[in-house]
């Protein structure tokens, strides 16, 4: 990590280190931890699914560090972890869920907040997948569905027939994945 915090040390702006195993190479929690120590480096997206890495993130990060987390059906334990915020694109199809899990861990309203992340992990893996290496086509078939966006992936990435629109759009119905009230 020394070549990488010397460059980083040097930045003219603020950085924000995304670690993410499927999209690199991994950092561990002590490099982790090396890098935000460094005054230029304000926060980290911790990308993977190793909790006790995430949580030895944030127990130990200085305190005006910022832990992001990432991956849809990981809001929940992310931040109950201790990361100060989550990002991922899955949530897009239905941020209602995601702000209501983040206020109801807010209030301490754990059952509440683990009910949230099962609609949404419930979502995520039971909607048609596109083949893609990723969910964003599929977050972007909900998004037009509500009317955001229209349907278009750019290659390689494919989009979805009208079938797998029909049953993404019968899933989100039936597990009420965007509540109106």
């Amino acid at each position: 990590t020394k070549s990488i915090t010397q460059e980083m040390l040097a930045s003219p702006v603020p950085i924000v280190v995304y670690n993410n195993a499927l999209r690199g190479i991994a950092l561990s929690v002590d490099q982790m931890l090396e890098i935000a120590s460094h005054p230029n480096v304000v926060a980290i997206k911790a990308g993977g699914s190793n909790l006790a890495e995430i949580q030895r993130l944030c127990l130990f990060a200085p305190p005006d560090f910022t832990v992001m987390t990432a991956g849809g059906g990981q809001i929940f334990a992310g931040l109950a972890l201790g990361a100060t915020a989550h990002t991922a694109a899955p949530l897009l199809a239905a941020p209602e869920r995601a702000f209501a899990l983040y206020e109801h861990l807010q209030a301490g309203n754990l059952a509440a907040a683990r009910a949230e992340q099962r609609t949404i992990l419930d979502f995520l893996v039971r909607m048609p997948k596109l083949g893609n290496r990723e969910v964003c086509a599929e977050v972007k078939v909900v998004l037009h569905l509500r009317g955001v966006i229209q349907p278009y992936v750019s290659a390689p990435f494919h989009t979805a027939t009208t079938a797998q629109q029909e049953e993404i759009s019968r899933l989100a119905d039936e597990l009420d994945l965007y509540p109106t009230g």
